[in-house]
């Protein structure tokens, strides 16, 4: 794969402190996207929800993202990534995951029970990727022009007694520091930000970490697919954080930074992506990646993760 001349910039991703996230007119301080908290532009009909045991997945991050890595048209400048709980083993629902794998009808279900599930379906929203893990994880990206990133923050749907379904995921109700396992939230080679000390939404669903994207100086890489082995970067020219010349150019520099494009350092092998990916640590939005990290190529809309 060759390099894209047209991309010149790779972006690292940065976070300002926990804070409550306003619901509207966020203005400048959110207007890069945010870690955690709520999703915005999207009705709470079209909120993801998990084909396995029926409840919400929850809202890991939205990030908007700068135009050149605008993967899926120019008018959708911003996107919001859900995932399934990696956190807790909620009881799966034979019901639901055979009602997500059937086709969906005109129809309403006969089950009252079904009908949340069923309306869902009908309100999926047109820029709804689904995605799936080596695990069987599910996540979904949606999405958002200008106006929907401006918009109001949506709410979960409520779910909860619905008979089909067992306890819901605590994240619903509790506080970050609560709910997520991680010591410490910072940006690379900073001091770590404080917890929220709240209980409950007021430091969970009701915060979130505010992004801004800074310009990545001196990264060889972009505009270059990612990959491994110098043999595969001849028509390219990529070069790997960790071969001979990587190595005199201290890419390694760029070590555990959530960043779009440029140079990738996974923690294992290399997915196949383009030069258009989001590379993220675990607690970009909260995710369980066994010490590892991920990334999603913006254009086929894959996502990739390995364990440290």
């Amino acid at each position: 794969m060759q390099a894209d001349p047209t991309l010149t910039t790779a972006w690292d991703l940065l976070r300002d402190p926990q804070a409550p996230l306003p619901t509207t007119e966020r203005g400048a301080a959110w207007a890069g996207g945010w870690s955690l908290g709520l999703p915005p532009g999207i009705s709470t009909a079209q909120w993801p929800l998990s084909p396995l045991h029926g409840y919400p997945m929850r809202h890991a991050f939205t990030l908007h993202v700068p135009s050149e890595y605008r993967g899926q048209g120019q008018e959708y400048v911003a996107f919001s990534l859900f995932v399934d709980d990696q956190f807790e083993e909620l009881s799966s629902s034979d019901a639901v995951e055979a009602f997500f794998a059937e086709p969906l009808t005109e129809q309403r279900p006969a089950d009252a029970s079904l009908l949340p599930f069923w309306e869902h379906r009908r309100a999926r929203h047109p820029m709804q990727f689904d995605m799936q893990d080596i695990l069987g994880t599910h996540y979904a990206v949606i999405w958002l022009t200008q106006a929907a990133f401006e918009g109001a923050l949506a709410e979960p749907p409520q779910l909860e007694g619905n008979p089909l379904l067992g306890d819901a995921p605590r994240w619903l109700h509790a506080s970050y520091v609560d709910y997520l396992p991680y010591d410490k939230v910072r940006n690379p080679g900073q001091e770590a930000f404080e917890w929220l000390p709240a209980n409950g939404r007021a430091a969970g669903l009701d915060t979130a970490f505010p992004i801004r994207a800074q310009r990545r100086e001196d990264d060889p890489n972009v505009g270059k697919p990612p990959r491994e082995w110098e043999d595969e970067c001849q028509e390219s020219g990529y070069i790997p954080a960790f071969s001979d010349e990587g190595v005199a150019l201290n890419l390694e520099r760029f070590h555990a930074h959530n960043h779009l494009g440029g140079t990738m350092i996974p923690v294992q092998g290399y997915p196949e992506f383009g030069p258009r990916y989001l590379e993220f640590e675990e607690d970009f939005g909260g995710f369980n990646f066994g010490g590892g990290n991920g990334q999603v190529d913006l254009v086929k809309m894959e996502l990739d993760w390995a364990c440290g």
